[in-house]
């Protein structure tokens, strides 16, 4: 009887080892995936909504975009960003004598390039981080046509090659995963208006 006592009393200990040793093991895990100051984060993603949307335009090449980020606070991150799409008018224009060019007979390509920095604020529970910020850019648009006059354009299209400095406001939301893998979703101005992509923490 003595015996069966201490076999229990045995069991019972190594049981609340093995507890104890499993709450910290998955502590560990947890605290691996807090979003915390000193992490580099790589970024990929592909825009469902391209900045220039239009019914007259289509989608050449789908918005994507680069970036990295480094968090120098827990909440507080700064990044760099790239991003390019290629949208062309689908339509029709004219010539220098006023005569229609069926849409078959004409090219119109905008080629959109945007990079600059981005400052987020982050707001993190667990393995969700909600972010905002601003963006200070530079973009450049590479035109790729046959229209000669630009006063033969198509009404309201630009075909002008320009270069602008700009600016702009985004929020986001982000999931993290064990293997340092993540998932998010962007609103905002940039090489589309709502990006979905994946992220790798460093």
């Amino acid at each position: 009887m003595k015996n069966l006592i201490n076999f229990k009393f045995i069991i019972v200990i190594l049981f609340a080892f093995n507890v104890q040793f499993v709450v910290a093991q998955n502590y560990g895990r947890q605290d691996d995936l807090r979003f915390k100051a000193g992490q580099v984060e790589l970024q990929a993603g592909i825009g469902l909504l391209s900045t220039f949307v239009s019914a007259s335009a289509k989608t050449k090449t789908p918005p994507v975009s680069v970036g990295v980020n480094y968090r120098f606070k827990d909440f507080l991150s700064v990044g760099a960003y790239f991003g390019y799409s290629s949208t062309a008018y689908n339509g029709s224009a004219k010539d220098g004598h006023g005569n229609t060019i069926k849409e078959d007979q004409f090219r119109l390509q905008n080629n959109f390039y945007l990079t600059g920095l981005r400052f987020q604020g982050h707001y993190s529970q667990g393995q969700l981080d909600f972010y905002g910020g601003a963006m200070l850019g530079y973009n450049f648009s590479k035109i790729d046509t046959n229209i000669e006059d630009v006063k033969d354009r198509p009404e309201g299209i630009l075909i002008k090659e320009g270069n602008l400095v700009t600016y702009s406001g985004y929020i986001g939301l982000k999931y993290i995963t064990p293997s340092k893998l993540g998932f998010y979703g962007e609103i905002g101005y940039g090489a589309s208006l709502v990006t979905v992509g994946l992220s790798y923490r460093l």
